[in-house]
């Protein structure tokens, strides 16, 4: 994942964190290619219309950084750009992405969640990120005492969190374009509340 400096992505502006630091390291994160179904088992064969897909980038689309923009790219080199969604967003994604970062102090939604299913000996496994008219969604795959499917949340969140377990993205086909064609288009661009 790259994040540093205002540079052009596709017909996207994307501005880095001030000063640089630890966000503007390379990073990578690993993501296998098993897919959920209704019930979670890791041992599944990918479902043909998702593909597997890792944060290669992630900004802002203003200088003042109050929209994010994610970009995930697949094994294919296939992108889609996830963008209209909340800097802070953004901001969480790149610090639970740095495994060298030290842990987040400040409680927010995603330890709440991580809390919640530590207490309840579950743990997210997979996302799927889909459109659902003009707008991103995600279903989340927990499992443990008792799989979990929770359904369409923002897509956002669901890459907020799977940057923090550093699980699958599973990202609809559809919705990947050819690097040049990410940008443009309706659902290579789709937005992310």
């Amino acid at each position: 994942m790259r994040m540093a400096g205002a540079r052009a992505r596709g017909r996207h502006q994307v501005y880095g964190c001030p000063g640089g630091g630890a966000a503007a390291r390379p990073l990578c994160i690993f993501i296998s290619t098993a897919a959920p179904r209704s019930v979670v088992d890791i041992a599944e064969e990918q479902e043909p219309d998702y593909q597997s897909a890792r944060i290669e980038t992630v900004g802002f689309l203003d200088p003042y950084g109050m929209e994010g923009l994610a970009v995930l790219r697949s094994e294919d080199g296939k992108e889609f750009h996830v963008r209209a969604f909340s800097g802070e967003v953004a901001k969480h994604i790149v610090c639970m992405s740095d495994a060298d970062a030290a842990p987040i102090q400040i409680p927010s939604v995603y330890s709440m969640i991580s809390d919640i299913c530590e207490e309840n000996e579950i743990v997210l496994v997979k996302v799927k990120v889909y459109q659902s008219g003009s707008v991103l969604r995600a279903n989340l795959y927990l499992t443990g005492r008792k799989d979990v499917v929770l359904k369409n949340y923002r897509a956002s969140d669901a890459i907020a969190l799977a940057s923090l377990y550093k699980i699958p993205i599973l990202v609809r086909k559809n919705l990947l374009r050819d690097q040049d064609d990410a940008g443009n288009g309706q659902a290579g661009g789709a937005t992310g509340r």
